[in-house]
């Protein structure tokens, strides 16, 4: 019941609190009022003019509010709007296949032969070895150390003893020694027959019969010249010997002119006689 009374006064209260202050807004409501008729009738007819004027000067008077900037907003770029061109690419043009080789097909029968294939110059054509067991008089004569008179001894010495089987045994013939080798060894060849390496140890040359030696007491300037180790000079100073010293009593004696010596006389000694 207590709880009760104490709500209703405490309604009371607000309205009562809510009814004066209503009565007084009303109060100065009425009294502007009141104050505003009693200026207007104080004034004469000018003087409001005046008044109501000078209110409206001053309002025009009162600074307006500046106008604000409108922003310009920046426009978008025909490069901005477009998209870039390394965005999108492209689509690539597929890789064309090659078309795999023809196959060379055979020529019909019947038909015309491909033609041979060219053959080189002789110039073109590197230079070979001379077969001493084949080579002709001029072909022999290619060879180094070898001029007219070797180039028909060799021939005769095929003739006479068949084809040479290794490229030393051209030693046997006569005018041909070791010197003369080295210089054509690496010309010559037999055929199919290469010189072996190491070199085997020449063949001893052959016995000449005693009716094919060089008489060097008759023998004439052409005849001294076909032994071994003479030449033009040699074979003039054999005969200028002869004339004056006279006959050879031996072959040996033959060292005594002047050009033949030890090495020289080995080598003729076989081919010699008096």
């Amino acid at each position: 019941m207590v709880h009760q009374g104490g709500g209703e006064q405490e309604i009371a209260k607000e309205t009562l609190v809510a009814s004066v202050s209503a009565g007084e807004k009303l109060e100065e409501e009425n009294a502007s009022e009141e104050t505003e008729e009693i200026i207007e009738q104080s004034l004469s007819p000018t003087q409001l003019i005046e008044l109501i004027e000078s209110e409206d000067s001053s309002e025009s008077e009162r600074p307006k509010p500046a106008p604000q900037p409108s922003v310009a907003w920046p426009q978008p770029t025909a490069e901005q709007i477009a998209p870039s061109p390394t965005a999108i690419k492209p689509p690539l043009p597929p890789t064309p296949v090659p078309p795999p080789p023809a196959e060379s097909e055979p020529p019909p029968a019947g038909g015309p032969a491909p033609p041979p294939p060219a053959k080189q110059s002789e110039a073109e054509q590197p230079k070979g070895k001379i077969n001493i067991n084949t080579a002709g008089y001029e072909e022999l004569q290619e060879i180094t150390g070898v001029g007219p008179v070797l180039a028909q001894r060799i021939i005769d010495y095929r003739n006479q003893n068949g084809p040479f089987q290794i490229i030393e045994e051209i030693k046997n013939v006569s005018g041909i020694g070791d010197v003369t080798f080295e210089k054509m060894k690496d010309e010559i060849t037999v055929g199919d027959v290469i010189a072996p390496s190491p070199t085997p140890p020449p063949l001893p040359p052959p016995q000449t019969p005693e009716a094919e030696k060089i008489n060097i007491n008759t023998a004439s300037y052409d005849e001294l010249l076909e032994i071994t180790g003479v030449g033009p000079v040699i074979a003039q100073k054999i005969i200028d010997y002869r004339n004056e010293n006279g006959l050879f009593q031996q072959i040996e004696d033959i060292k005594n002119v002047k050009g033949i010596g030890d090495v020289t006389f080995e080598k003729m000694k076989d081919e010699i006689t008096v």
